[in-house]
């Protein structure tokens, strides 16, 4: 049993170096547990890297160990639609009991991936880099997560509806939904990757 303070004058708020060591910590703890610990800990590898990257997403200057999660997930054929489902399974997981929301290009901001890809081409390319991309995440959404089973009633997009496809034309106005009606309960709290 222990107990800690909370107060403004913490290490954790005064030294320079805590967000590059707690970085390198996380990185290094990924690192050195085998593909079976990492197995054993969340059922897959990728179950492992995708808790991780739940925990990461929120803490500031987090980039290495970001990344070396995102790089994990990201197998997929498709990166960019791997790096927008981690993103829009992180949003829920935040969200909580709320609806989460967020604009398309809010969602391509935060895949770097996908919005390097995007800048400097012409738009009907961007357009279509676009559909790729999120057609093949809103399937990831529902082939590789269990969201459907740890939200009650959740609405994923339809990947074949246009409607749910942004453009570089829509990109500043389209705001996804992902309305539900709570958490499920059940022993296993967080949404798998499967």
């Amino acid at each position: 049993l222990y107990g800690i303070r909370y107060h403004s004058n913490q290490g954790s708020n005064t030294i320079d170096c805590v967000n590059t060591e707690r970085d390198e910590m996380y990185q290094m703890f990924m690192q050195s547990l085998s593909r079976t610990e990492k197995e054993y800990i969340y059922g897959s590898a990728y179950n492992f890297y995708y808790q991780m990257l739940l925990r990461i997403w929120p803490v500031p200057e987090m980039y290495k160990s970001l990344q070396h999660c995102k790089a994990r997930l990201c197998h997929e054929k498709n990166r960019n639609a791997a790096e927008i489902a981690a993103a829009v399974v992180a949003l829920i997981e935040q969200a909580g009991k709320n609806v989460p929301n967020i604009r398309a290009s809010t969602l391509v901001h935060r895949c770097p991936a996908l919005e390097s890809s995007l800048y400097g081409k012409p738009s009907s390319r961007a357009s279509l880099y676009l559909k790729r991309a999120f057609q093949k995440a809103w399937a990831l959404l529902r082939e590789k997560t269990s969201l459907e089973e740890a939200y009650k009633g959740i609405e994923l997009p339809d990947p074949e509806k246009p409607e749910f496809i942004p453009t570089s034309s829509t990109l500043g106005s389209m705001v996804f939904h992902f309305p539900h009606n709570g958490k499920a309960s059940r022993s296993r709290p967080d949404p798998d990757f499967r």
